[in-house]
């Protein structure tokens, strides 16, 4: 659970940087 939190925390961060 910790490690998709991670992930989907990164993911996040990902797009806001790609826009």
């Amino acid at each position: 659970a910790l490690a998709l939190g991670i992930a989907n925390q990164l993911t996040n961060i990902l797009r806001d940087v790609g826009e």
